[in-house]
C-alpha cells in the first residue's frame, strides 16, 4: 500500500502534551474545508508517496501502541455531539482508546482567510461533547488555548 505524506515531525513535545511524539502528516484528505489549518497538504506537490507508511499504520493500529486521534471542531461548520459520537464510534472500531478534541485556533492561518475571524468554540462546549464521547472511548481530553490539555 502506498500513502501520500506531507512529512514527519520526528520529535515533538507540543503535539501530544506530556509525551515525546512523532507526527505523521498525511495527504489526500477528500474534503476542502474552508477552515483547514493544514491546507498545504491539499496540494499534492507538497506530498510524496511512501510505501512504508501504510505498513507502519497497520503495525501501529494492531500493536497496542497508544496513538492519538484528534479532531478540531470548527464553529458554524462542524461539531455537534452527533458528529463527535459518530467519529468516536469509527475510531473505536479501529482500536483507538484515546481521542482528543482540539480547540480551533485560526491564528495560524486558514485556507479561507474569513475563518481567521472566527472565535474558538468555548471550553465548556468542548467539555460537554467530550463527556458524551467518553461513553465510547475511555480516554478523552480537550486542548484549549486557555487551559492546555484537560482529561475528561
Amino acid at each position: 500500500m502506498k500513502v501520500l505524506t506531507g512529512g514527519i515531525t520526528e520529535l515533538s513535545t507540543v503535539d501530544y502534551p506530556g509525551h515525546v511524539a512523532s507526527v505523521l502528516y498525511l495527504c489526500g484528505c477528500p474534503y476542502r474545508c474552508l477552515y483547514c489549518q493544514n491546507f498545504a497538504l491539499l496540494d499534492e506537490k507538497n506530498c510524496r508517496e511512501v510505501e512504508r507508511v501504510g505498513k507502519t499504520l497497520e503495525v501501529i493500529t494492531q500493536s497496542g501502541i497508544e496513538f492519538e486521534p484528534r479532531t478540531t471542531p470548527v464553529p458554524l461548520h462542524m461539531y455537534t455531539k452527533e458528529d463527535a459520537l459518530k467519529i468516536a464510534g469509527s475510531l473505536k472500531d479501529y482500536g483507538a482508546n484515546r481521542y482528543v478534541l482540539q480547540q480551533f485556533r485560526p491564528e495560524g492561518g486558514c485556507l479561507d482567510g474569513g475563518y481567521e475571524d472566527y472565535a474558538p468554540l468555548p471550553r465548556e462546549y468542548l467539555l460537554d461533547i467530550a463527556a458524551e464521547v467518553k461513553n465510547i472511548i475511555p480516554k478523552v481530553s480537550i486542548r484549549t488555548k486557555e487551559s492546555g490539555e484537560e482529561n475528561v
